[in-house]
């Protein structure tokens, strides 16, 4: 049962548990591509699944890394499409699973828009 206070408690902040932290090797690593990621890291959304995507561009090609687990999924290249429109660049390969990636992303010079 809840009884809620008039005026709140004294403290904002109140105890819940206590744990002992946790030792160095039971901390597990980030994986690789996390570190390729920083909050400037331009995102896609993937069509039908709205899977959250971060794409990183070197090299004309693009790295699509998993926005929730930082794994790799694919990296596409860039192809040439006829009639492409203006600012828009295109990229296609296969990922791991032979998954075909096929994207059109709007791009200034060599930088991905948000």
């Amino acid at each position: 049962m809840q009884k809620p206070f008039a005026l709140g408690e004294r403290s904002p902040d109140f105890l819940l548990a206590t744990a002992d932290p946790p030792k160095p090797e039971e901390i597990a690593k980030p994986p690789a591509a996390a570190s390729q990621v920083d909050s400037n890291a331009p995102s896609l959304k993937e069509v039908g699944s709205g899977r959250h995507l971060y794409a990183l561009y070197k090299a004309q090609k693009i790295t699509l890394i998993d926005a929730k687990t930082f794994t790799p999924l694919a990296e596409v290249a860039e192809k040439t499409v006829k009639d492409s429109a203006e600012g828009y660049r295109y990229f296609e390969g296969n990922g791991p699973d032979k998954r075909l990636y096929d994207l059109a992303v709007e791009m200034k010079g060599d930088e991905i828009c948000r």
